[in-house]
């Protein structure tokens, strides 16, 4: 023997690899509903994504289907619903972590699927790794049109209540007036709603909405909202543009004390306010015992009247 191995290094120039090594290529891993008209579909690897409309871009949309299943109906009793691919793109939704970046492509769809158990499937072919390295024509397993059940609502059971994530602040004032609208410490523009990690309406609920709904019973002036009536809104900043008296400071800690206590998840409820002369607030401090247990201490100042 000699050199390194059958030859001067081995069988081959430096060493015999018993073949090619063939990059793996890239496959379509799943596809998921993210919303009513949203599809994900997530590869194995990183996908090739112009947005130039070239031969290999994953922006083109003939490289996509989204079929129905016409043997299945939603719980709205029709069959499921034919859809179309209008866009394809990157997803750049909360959910995908760093990562998946480049992994995920969202199908948006020409109109809603139809509600489970509705049956759909989806195509991939063409679609390239970022690499360049070919996928084959794939069909992922069916999948639901909405990534949860729609059950249908049961008389006398209790419901958790929720709220839009809006108004879009996400810190609390200078003068301790809570203005929270999400858990999600990120504010986004004013006069926006949030949106979550599947595309939807996102949602405020358990302390964080409660604490929402006080603040909003406190500044609402009675008869604020049409569809309440006239019983709801404490309308506290309407009060207190005039002259702020102790009499006047009793009667709207009563009627938060009232107010408060006719949300749904809420047991008792106490009120105390102080007036701060040297700021010109009246502050509020409000202690809730949630139905389910939990203490909640809510603190809201208000300007008076000077």
């Amino acid at each position: 023997m000699s050199g390194f191995g059958s030859g001067g290094f081995g069988s081959m120039p430096f060493g015999d690899t018993g073949g090619v090594i063939v990059a793996p290529s890239i496959q379509l891993v799943s596809a998921a509903p993210v919303a009513e008209n949203v599809i994900r579909l997530t590869y194995s690897r990183l996908v090739y994504y112009s947005g130039i409309g070239d031969a290999h871009d994953a922006a083109l949309i003939s490289k996509y289907a989204v079929v129905a299943d016409s043997t299945t109906t939603g719980i709205d009793g029709a069959a499921a619903r034919a859809v179309n691919v209008i866009a394809a793109e990157l997803s750049a939704l909360s959910d995908v972590g760093a990562a998946l970046f480049g992994m995920c492509i969202d199908l948006t769809l020409d109109r809603m699927m139809s509600p489970y158990p509705a049956v759909y499937s989806a195509t991939s072919d063409g679609v390239w790794s970022s690499n360049l390295d070919a996928v084959d024509p794939a069909t992922t397993p069916p999948f639901f049109g909405v990534h949860m059940e729609i059950a249908q609502p049961v008389i006398n059971e209790p419901r958790r209540t929720r709220d839009f994530a809006y108004p879009p602040l996400a810190v609390a004032n200078d003068q301790g007036g809570l203005i929270t609208s999400s858990s999600n410490a990120v504010a986004s523009p004013v006069g926006t709603y949030r949106t979550n990690g599947r595309g939807d309406y996102a949602y405020d609920e358990g302390l964080v909405g409660l604490k929402k709904r006080i603040f909003r019973r406190l500044v609402t002036r009675p008869g604020g909202f049409a569809h309440l009536g006239l019983a709801y809104g404490v309308g506290v900043p309407q009060m207190l543009k005039k002259l702020a008296t102790p009499v006047m400071v009793q009667q709207l800690i009563s009627e938060a004390e009232k107010q408060i206590a006719q949300e749904p998840d809420v047991a008792k409820v106490r009120v105390t306010a102080t007036i701060d002369a040297a700021h010109n607030l009246v502050r509020f401090s409000i202690l809730v015992r949630m139905v389910s247990g939990q203490a909640l201490s809510v603190p809201a100042a208000f300007p008076m009247a000077a």
